[in-house]
C-alpha cells in the first residue's frame, strides 16, 4: 500500500520507465540492422508520447505541482533516470556514436519533442518526425558490426 499519491506515482513512472528501456532494447535485437532497430524503438517511443503525453513529458504544469512535493534530491534522481533511458540504450545498441553522447541524447530529445505538440498546432507532425529521424540517426549514429 503507499502513504501517499506521490509514491504510487514514482512507482508508476518507474515501471514505465522499464517497460520503455526492455521494449526499446527489444526493437533493436530483433532487427538486422541496430539503426533500424534503433529507429523502431524511436517511432514506438513517439507513439507512447503521442498516448501518453502526462506519463512522458516533465516539462509541464502538471509535473511541476508534483515534483514540488517532492524532496529535490528525489526530483533530480527521477529526471536523470529519464535521460539514462536514452544513454543506456545507445550503451546496448552497437551503435557507435558521431557525436559526444550528450549532444546526440540532446537531438534524439528534440525529435520526441514532436510528440508533445499539438495535434491543432503542427498537422504534418508525424510527417516531421520521420523526416528529422531518417535524415537526424545516420549523422548521430554508425553501425557496428554485429
Amino acid at each position: 500500500m503507499y502513504e501517499t499519491k506521490e509514491q504510487l506515482f514514482i512507482e508508476v513512472l518507474e515501471r514505465v520507465q522499464e517497460k520503455l528501456l526492455t521494449t526499446w532494447a527489444d526493437f533493436i535485437q530483433e532487427e538486422d540492422s541496430s539503426l533500424r532497430g534503433f529507429k523502431k524503438g524511436m517511432q514506438w517511443l513517439f507513439k507512447e508520447y503521442r498516448q501518453y503525453p502526462a506519463l512522458y513529458n516533465f516539462n509541464n504544469s502538471e509535473y511541476d505541482l508534483f515534483f514540488a512535493k517532492l524532496p529535490q534530491e528525489q526530483v533530480t534522481q527521477l529526471k536523470e533516470k529519464s535521460l539514462d533511458i536514452f544513454s543506456e540504450v545507445i550503451h546496448t545498441s552497437n551503435l557507435h556514436l558521431l557525436l559526444p553522447e550528450k549532444e546526440a541524447i540532446d537531438i534524439i530529445h528534440t525529435i520526441l519533442f514532436l510528440a508533445t505538440i499539438d495535434r491543432d498546432t503542427l498537422t504534418a507532425t508525424e510527417k516531421s518526425f520521420e523526416f528529422l529521424l531518417d535524415h537526424s540517426l545516420p549523422g548521430i549514429f554508425k553501425e557496428e558490426n554485429r
